[in-house]
């Protein structure tokens, strides 16, 4: 499967997702990327989320079970920020 195109809009990056058309890409706030990148170092080995511009550093060969670690990891993240906004909201 080839990855998906990205495309520059009036400042913009897009990529396309078949069929729906373009979907803006999200940034992420640093504090939230280096999150993300402990929890890749850890569950899945991955030292880095940037791109490196080769394929032998961009794309990594994985087990089933470390990526689901990893999801959970992050759904752990979400749900604890989560909690703590509703902590300060009362």
């Amino acid at each position: 499967m080839a990855a998906p195109k990205l495309i520059k809009y009036r400042g913009k990056v897009y990529r396309q997702a078949a069929p729906y058309g373009y979907q803006p890409m999200p940034s992420i706030p640093a504090a939230l990327q280096k999150k993300f990148e402990a929890i890749a170092k850890l569950r899945l080995g991955i030292d880095t989320l940037r791109e490196q511009k080769s394929d032998r550093l961009d794309f990594h060969d994985v087990g089933v079970l470390s990526v689901t670690h990893a999801l959970y990891d992050a759904y752990q993240l979400g749900w604890l920020a989560h909690q703590s906004q509703a902590a300060k909201d009362k």
